[in-house]
């Protein structure tokens, strides 16, 4: 089984994600929590366990390198997924396969 877990958009200013999404779609993301990688995140829930996740740097605190480029994000911009899998193997295998970059 492979099944997209979530998918991620970013921007620099996570309250105004956030009033943003719900502008765009009446729904308001529900405030999610502060990860050790300097990012704070906001929630929507989708069907089966899916959701989007709204993803901004902690305004006090540097984001690791690989999320530096959130601080440049003006808007909503998608910039990832995370992938719910039975098999981390043939999960990575078929990304692989079918061109997709991987990361841990």
């Amino acid at each position: 089984m492979h099944q997209i877990d979530h998918i991620i958009l970013g921007i620099a200013d996570l309250e105004a994600g956030v009033a943003t999404f719900e502008m765009l779609t009446g729904v308001k993301p529900k405030l999610g929590g502060i990860h050790p990688s300097g990012t704070h995140n906001a929630l929507v829930a989708l069907q089966d366990s899916q959701y989007l996740e709204i993803l901004a740097p902690l305004p006090e605190s540097e984001p690791f390198t690989e999320l530096a480029h959130l601080a440049e994000l003006k808007e909503l911009t998608p910039i990832g997924w995370a992938l719910c899998s039975s098999s981390i193997k043939k999960s990575y295998e078929l990304l692989c396969r079918t061109g997709f970059g991987v990361t841990e």
